[in-house]
């Protein structure tokens, strides 16, 4: 799968200009709200005084090391300028003089189409099993962080840990 689509991809106005510039980020710790925004707590991959981190952190964060080496993250121009992602039930049509551009169809009571007019770039971990073990190190105090110091009322599985993400610059 392509994980979780966000129905608001900016991040938080009130995070630090450093997080707003380039939004979520693999090692970025946080909740999906129920408005379908990013609730970002804490990153993994920066040390505890990283401007994108806040003040207080979960008790005894250390960032995952030995750090993630860029090798291990795949980056790629995914999606071509004019790409789109859409629901099974839709289909692409052709398009005429009186709509140009991408026409689609369907015959489903629902569904969902992303269009991406400039194209996007998608950026994923390959080295899953040390997120995953740092993970279960330290997700009992994830949740202690979330539930005290932050007020999330996060339940089991509400907080996510980002191994990638696609990201483009309009849709």
């Amino acid at each position: 799968g392509r994980g979780f689509p966000l129905w608001i991809p900016e991040p938080n106005k009130n995070l630090p200009l450093s997080y707003q510039r380039k939004g979520i980020n693999i090692g970025d710790v946080g909740i999906i709200t129920p408005s379908g925004s990013f609730s970002f707590l804490f990153n993994i991959c920066v040390p505890h005084d990283d401007p994108i981190n806040p003040r207080t952190l979960p008790e005894g964060f250390s960032p995952i090391y030995p750090p993630i080496d860029p090798i291990d993250i795949r980056k790629l121009t995914e999606f071509k300028a004019g790409s789109y992602l859409a629901s099974s039930s839709i289909e692409k049509s052709q398009s005429d003089a009186k709509f140009p551009g991408l026409c689609f169809e369907t015959s489903a009571s629902e569904g969902a189409i992303l269009t991406m007019p400039e194209g996007a770039i998608s950026q994923d971990l390959e080295n899953i099993p040390r997120f995953r073990a740092y993970a279960a190190k330290h997700v009992d105090n994830w949740y202690r962080f979330v539930n005290g110091p932050r007020g999330r009322e996060a339940k089991n599985g509400d907080v996510r840990l980002v191994v990638g993400c696609d990201k483009t610059t309009s849709w």
